[in-house]
This record gives structure tokens, sequence and C-alpha cells, in this order.
């Protein structure tokens, strides 16, 4: 096991890798497996945990964090985290059985949104099968992800959705782009919308007359031949690649695609 509190720590490492050079503020980085990578360049980590809690897993994360806030991965499992997004506190995922969490650019996590890919134990009907088997969870470009919101093993949502706070988002669940998801269980309550990631709070008079229309449609999102990606089948190849591999291909795919409509979901 390797247990990481300090940036000194990081060339000692043996069966792991740190790639990057994160700010460590009182935050605690744990590898109980071999051949984890944690890849986070310029990014500060306060008051985070993070726990790789198997072998051959990635966690790429491209935003900070909120403070409090824990990842859990497990065997053969990728979390990426694009860049822009704001991460509210005591945020909660947990990436386990082998499978993936891919959250795009440019979204808000507020406080308290647990993400799960598992449920954690096995669930079997009267003839003995299994009937909760665990599936990744994706989360396109520009989402919403309202506070206290729970996220379940296999969701999908696409880019330009929003989620209110609270809701529960049960498994298998797909929220088309640009829908608004509520509810427990969640549904989608309204379609073709989008948000404008400008706080409201703080208005003038003025400014909340100016709200009413917004003349700029960035939001909106659509299928684009060869731009937009399928979402399985990077699921499938994450799934046969080792965390090396698997890092070089979510760099590539990720971080070099800056197409807008590449997590289009209908």
């Amino acid at each position: 096991m390797e247990f990481i509190k300090y940036k000194s720590q990081f060339e000692k490492m043996i069966d792991n890798k740190i790639i990057g050079m994160p700010e460590l503020i009182d935050s605690n980085i744990s590898f109980k497996g071999k051949n984890n990578i944690l890849c986070c360049n310029n990014i500060k980590l306060e008051n985070i945990d993070i726990d790789f809690n198997g072998n051959n897993s990635v966690i790429f994360l491209g935003s900070n964090l909120g403070v409090n806030s824990h990842l859990t991965i497990f065997n053969n499992s990728t979390l990426f985290l694009g860049k822009n997004n704001t991460c509210g506190s005591s945020i909660s995922i947990s990436v386990a059985e082998n499978q993936n969490l891919i959250i795009g650019d440019n979204c808000i996590v507020e406080s308290d949104v647990k993400i799960r890919t598992s449920d954690n134990y096995p669930i079997y009907n009267y003839e003995n099968s299994r009937i909760n088997h665990s599936n990744s969870v994706f989360i396109g470009d520009n989402v919403l992800l309202g506070e206290s919101s729970f996220i379940s093993r296999g969701v999908k949502i696409g880019s330009g959705s929003i989620i209110s706070p609270c809701s529960f988002l049960p498994p298998l669940f797909k929220a088309f782009s640009n829908s608004y998801v509520l509810g427990n269980p969640g549904r989608i309550l309204k379609e073709d919308v989008y948000f404008v990631n400008d706080s409201i709070n703080d208005y003038t008079i003025e400014e909340i007359k100016n709200s009413s229309i917004n003349e700029n449609e960035s939001g909106l999102f659509d299928f684009v031949e060869k731009e937009t990606l399928s979402l399985d089948k990077i699921d499938n190849i994450l799934k046969k690649f080792n965390s090396e591999d698997s890092l070089d291909f979510i760099q590539k795919l990720f971080l070099q695609n800056k197409h807008k409509n590449r997590f289009f979901i209908e």
C-alpha cells in the first residue's frame, strides 16, 4: 500500500503513479493496489480523499474538486473529470466493478452530489440471477447537477441538461441533451432547455430584466455526424485497456476533441 500526503512522496512511489504536480492541502491519496494512475496538472486538492482500492485504474482530474470531497475507484476502471468544471463541497464518487465514469467540460456539480456505478451489494431474484449489474456513467458537457442529487449506475446525461437539486436518477436512466430532470425517481420535466453559468443571486433590477431573454443559443446541442461520440463504444474500449492505455486514450479523445456536440444524447 502507498499512502500519499505530501508532494515529496511522489518520486518515491513504486507500484503506482501520480502525473502532474497537484497542490496538496490536508488531502490524502491512498493506493491499495498496483498499476494505478492519478493524473492532475495544475489542480488544487484541498481536504480531498482519493482512494484507489484496486488495480489498473485511472483518475484524470481536469478541474478542482470542492473541499471534503471523496473519490473511490476499484479495479480496472477510469474516472475522467474534464476542464472548467465548478464543483461544490462534499461530493462523493465511487467507480466500481470494472466500470467507468466520464464527466465532460464546463459542468456545475453542486455540493453533496453522489455518483455511483454500482449498488455496492449484489441483489438476486428467486431464480438466483443477479438483477443489479453495475454500469458505467456518462455526463456530458455543460451539465448542471443540482445540490444533493444522486446519480445511479448506468445513468447517461446528455450535454446541456439540468438535474434539479435532490433528484434521484435511477439505474440506467437516460437524460436527453438539453433536458430538465426533476424528482425521485427523476423524470424529464422539460426538453430543449439550457442553463447559463452566471449566478443570478446578486442580479440588480436591470440585470433581472435583461435576463428574461437570452439571444445566445450556444447552450443547445444536436447530433452531428463524425462529431457525436458513441458512449457505448468508448466504454467497451476502456474496459479492454490497461491503465497506461486508458490514460492515453482519454487524453486523446477528450482533451484533443473539442467538438461541441461530442456528448449529445437523444
